[in-house]
């Protein structure tokens, strides 16, 4: 989370099928950027005040008659409000409209392995890793939603970033879904 693009308050990175968590306050300005290219993270919001009110992509869509995000859009509460704006980005586009992987799916596309086998190199999915950072914020299964926000593997080239704007205090969930070398930042 940075205040002013050019002085970050925070750095991460999340290698493949990393994950983090962290409410960002209300004016709080967010860079996601695809550091090597190829990455895809997914993104869960929530309102800190309010940890029932999510990201809702129908009402987010149907809102501003879009069917992807870039800016100048924004991303929509299921109660209506405004959780965050995009200020800008260098894709063009971003899709809202993507679940993200579950175990079944990385086991057909990527085989059987396990931390013990492979330790840090082991498959996960994003939705066992969206339901570790959820527990840490007292959220589980019955608050995870089926969509999140992705920064497709298809979008996003090296150094492609997307900016967001907080508009409420918001849990963001991260998760950097699996992929052999990918590294995300924000």
């Amino acid at each position: 989370m940075v205040n002013n693009m050019m002085n970050p308050l925070f750095q991460k990175t999340l290698h493949g099928a990393g994950m983090w968590s962290g409410v960002i306050s209300r004016g709080k300005r967010l860079r996601l950027t695809d550091v090597d290219g190829g990455s895809n993270v997914g993104m869960l919001l929530y309102n800190a005040n309010e940890r029932t009110e999510r990201y809702n992509m129908p009402d987010t869509l149907k809102g501003q008659h879009i069917f992807y995000l870039r800016a100048p859009y924004s991303l929509h509460s299921d109660m209506g409000r405004l959780l965050a704006s995009i200020t800008k980005d260098s894709v063009g586009w971003h899709d809202t409209v993507c679940g993200h992987s579950d175990a079944a799916l990385v086991m057909k596309k990527y085989g059987a392995n396990n931390y013990q086998k492979s330790r840090n190199d082991w498959n996960r999915n994003a939705h066992d890793c969206f339901l570790i950072e959820l527990a840490k914020w007292g959220l589980g299964k019955k608050t995870l939603y089926p969509i999140s926000i992705g920064l497709a593997k298809s979008s996003l080239m090296m150094r492609e970033n997307f900016p967001l704007c907080l508009k409420t205090p918001s849990p963001m969930i991260l998760s950097n879904c699996v992929s052999k070398s990918t590294h995300s930042s924000f």
